[in-house]
């Protein structure tokens, strides 16, 4: 359908951890489908929400996460969603998230300091 919710999965540190190999399946297709999203107007925004808390944990949770997001093009997409007047409040959060995800170099470390 096209659309996301926030279901516990999402949320879950332990899905991610598990589940990151498999996102890399078909070119990351999932990943491309995600960033896709963020620049659909006939999406929700809790679909563009989601969108983009998912790229971010995918960035967090996988050893090339940034590098795979620039590839695909989903980082400017996620960028321009923060500064989007058009977009809700909880959309621009989601997306200061994720591009605060893409930013940090290590999460190991950033957790420890």
């Amino acid at each position: 359908s096209g659309e996301l919710e926030w279901t516990p999965v999402h949320l879950s540190e332990s899905f991610w951890r598990e589940s990151i190999d498999r996102f890399s399946e078909n070119s990351f297709e999932v990943i491309r489908v995600l960033g896709e999203l963020l620049s659909r107007n006939d999406v929700s925004e809790t679909t563009q929400a989601v969108a983009c808390y998912d790229i971010g944990e995918f960035v967090r949770a996988h050893p090339r996460g940034r590098q795979i997001i620039a590839e695909i093009g989903a980082k400017p997409k996620v960028m321009k969603l923060m500064y989007d007047p058009q977009v809700s409040p909880e959309v621009q959060r989601q997306a200061l998230l994720c591009t605060r995800k893409m930013m940090i170099l290590n999460w190991e470390k950033s957790l420890v300091n």
